[in-house]
């Protein structure tokens, strides 16, 4: 379940999306990657296949932590667990999850600032560091496999300060391009 963790964590991905992995080979530039062919129901639609783009987590020290996730994929060694479940893949994650302690303590932390956590937060917290990382939502929402408006409905991370700093960079930026 670790390696499937990694996956959704790095990847943003859906825990069904795990099913419906391969990698591939980008013909012009030889870049390996991920590719999910997942199709989900939604809004009278259907989102589209996607190539997936990592954004690692960070550590306790900001440092972001690599797994090198599209080179070890397709290799024997990376198993990932059984995914056909009665319950589904969701489910069969999170029943996994809470008999870890380390989830077990941020389920607490989490529960005590009034939030929740799920197999999705791996998936919410793509999202953050996609917006802190300034990939604006148009771009994010395409990485994750939904429509912009879903993106903007269901994953409003925009805060005040980070509104200041969006601006801020703007504004720097047409000073720069004054003086040049």
């Amino acid at each position: 379940w670790a390696r499937a963790i990694k996956l959704m964590a790095a990847f943003g991905l859906r825990a069904e999306e795990l099913k419906h992995l391969q990698k591939k080979v980008d013909k012009k530039t030889n870049e390996k990657y991920l590719w999910c062919s997942y199709q989900k129901r939604a809004g009278g639609g259907l989102t589209q296949p996607r190539k997936l783009r990592e954004l690692y987590p960070v550590d306790e020290k900001g440092k972001e932590v690599a797994w090198d996730l599209v080179e070890l994929f397709d290799q024997k060694s990376f198993i990932l667990p059984p995914l056909q479940g009665k319950t589904g893949v969701g489910d069969a994650c999170l029943k996994y999850l809470k008999r870890k302690e380390c989830w077990k303590e941020l389920l607490k932390t989490v529960e005590a600032r009034g939030e929740r956590l799920g197999t999705y937060s791996f998936r919410h917290s793509y999202s953050v560091r996609g917006h802190q990382q300034d990939i604006d939502g148009g771009s994010m929402a395409t990485a994750m496999g939904h429509s912009f408006e879903t993106h903007c409905r269901e994953y409003p991370w925009a805060t005040q300060s980070g509104t200041d700093s969006a601006f801020e960079r703007a504004r720097a930026n047409r000073m720069k391009r004054k003086a040049a």
